[in-house]
Parts: C-alpha cells; structure tokens; sequence
C-alpha cells in the first residue's frame, strides 16, 4: 500500500463513483478501479459494493476510510512543514468560518493569502457552528472561527469578540421602530430558529422558553432569510446575518434589551494538532482581520481584551 493508492481511495469514496473520482485525480477510471482492486487484495476483504449506479463503502471501506483521512492530513502536515523550514509558505490549509465572519474578513483573508502566499492553497468552509465543529473533530480542517463552541478537551479555543444579538422581523411582529425589544416582547413572538438556540450568556430557562417557540427550525442562512421575508416568524441573532434585509426594508431590527443577549467568537483548533509555521500565521492574520474590522466599524462588536495580545 503507498499514498498515492490511498489518495484514489478516499477520493472514490467522497465521489461514489469511479469516473469522477478519475476525473478529480487526472487519471484513467482504469487505473484507479486498479488500484481499488489491489487494496483490496491486501487487506483481504471488499471495500466497495460495485452498483449500476456508482460505488458503495462496506463496513471495511468505512473503516480504512476514517484512518486514512487524517493519516493522509498528516502527511500533508510534514510535506508543508519541510517547505516551511526552507523559508516557503506552500500546500494546502483548511479554514472553516461562520457565515457573519465571511461577511466580514472572507474577502480580505482570500486577498492576503494570495497575495501573500501564492504557493498556499487555501480552503474556506463556511458553515454552522456544530457543522464547523464537526468537520474539525474529523480533521477536515486546520482551524476554525465559530460561536460559542462548546467546551471540549480535544479543542482549544481562544475568545476573540463578543457580538450583541439583535430580533428581526417583519414590522407588523416587533414594531417599526429601533428602540431597544424587552425579553417579554420577544418571547411573544413566533420564531424561526436555528435547529438548536444555543448562547451561553442566556439563562438555561430562557433559552428552553425560546426554543420551544420555535415555529420553524432551519440550518440554512437562505431559509431563514426567507422565512422572515415572508413572515413565518421572527429571528433572535447577529445583525450581520439579515443586514441586506432590513437595508431593503423588507424586514425591521431592535436591539434586544437584555444584556445576556450576546455571543463569543472563538478561534478554535485541535489541541493535539502539531503546530506548524502555517498555521502560526494563520492564525495571527486571523486575529488581525478581526481586530481590524471591529476598529473600523465594520463589525459592531467589542473585542476581548486577551485577543489584541495576539
């Protein structure tokens, strides 16, 4: 078995089906079907049921599948790192980030890195916190910015800014007006919701009184921005989230009055991850972008003392 057989696994694997899984690798279907076949042979068992309609994993292909993902993330890890050690910033670098920090650094962090660091290829995941959380336990990426993500020992996380959390909705649910909505108000109003609420600042009661208000819940920033626009209920989170909305006027904003309404953004990573020069500047370019947007107004949020020492 060598690498490159491993690569042409897990790419059949991720795609279920040979011709594409080709294609990805710039290789014949022949080959790679080959290949396949001669894994196979050494491990002695199947690791896909050849179907009419594409390739599926057995229980031995979904064994090999989960050891070979972060074994071949550790070899890029080294390859990157012997590059490293001779003065070049090279390979390819994973970062997952909620949708509100796209908004915000997305473009800014793209322009750096190329700039920068053309011999970087670089990988943006944007997505929900428990998505982004997942994709890093699985080793699919190399670090992460997301909300109050959750405390567990395989991750450390370092706050970066705290953001207020505002309730939008059409003006007939929460008023056309800008002042300041009380907790009362709001937990009279229909909800459209991510699948689970979730903000530690929030007293445990309350948070159970807004889920369970919940009338729709969504995984989908589209979706809630639809709901909202056709008035399904109204929405408790960043401004950033619906600002094109309320600047169409399709929908109005108040500030929630509570003060427990915030949340923390958190750099995140693996804590058992080797540190590598990649990933040490990522991170302080990270931190900068952040930084930088909250001092020019960008993002209206307070940054965390401990994060300007970054």
């Amino acid at each position: 078995m060598d690498t490159r057989q491993l690569r042409y696994f897990v790419k059949v694997y991720e795609e279920r089906h040979l011709s594409r899984a080709a294609d990805l690798c710039n290789i014949s279907q022949s080959a790679v079907s080959l290949q396949i076949t001669k894994l196979e042979e050494e491990f002695g068992t199947k690791l896909f049921i050849r179907e009419t309609w594409g390739m599926q994993p057995t229980a031995s292909g979904e064994l090999l599948y989960r050891h070979a993902v972060p074994l071949l993330r550790n070899l890029a890890v080294a390859t990157e790192a012997m590059h490293q050690r001779q003065g070049e910033m090279a390979g390819d670098y994973s970062i997952g980030l909620a949708y509100s920090v796209v908004k915000v650094i997305g473009a800014d962090l793209m322009r750096t890195t190329l700039e920068n660091h053309p011999r970087l290829r670089l990988s943006l995941t944007e997505s929900v916190p428990s998505s982004t959380l997942l994709h890093m336990m699985q080793t699919e990426l190399d670090i992460a910015m997301t909300f109050n993500p959750p405390a567990l020992g395989e991750l450390t996380r370092t706050p970066l800014v705290e953001e207020p959390l505002v309730c939008v909705g059409l003006p007939s649910f929460i008023g056309d007006t800008d002042q300041p909505i009380s907790l009362d108000e709001v937990l009279r109003l229909p909800l459209v919701m991510y699948r689970q609420f979730s903000a530690p600042s929030v007293e445990a009661s309350v948070l159970r009184e807004i889920n369970a208000r919940a009338r729709v819940r969504i995984n989908s920033f589209q979706a809630i921005g639809q709901a909202l626009s056709v008035g399904h209920g109204c929405f408790i989170g960043s401004k950033l989230y619906t600002q094109e909305l309320v600047e169409s006027g399709i929908v109005a904003m108040r500030p929630i009055a509570d003060a427990q309404f915030k949340r923390t953004l958190c750099l995140v990573e693996l804590a058992e991850r080797p540190e590598t020069f990649v990933t040490e500047m990522m991170r302080k370019l990270l931190v900068q972008l952040v930084r930088k947007a909250v001092e020019d107004g960008r993002w209206e949020a307070d940054l965390i003392a401990d994060a300007t020492a970054h």
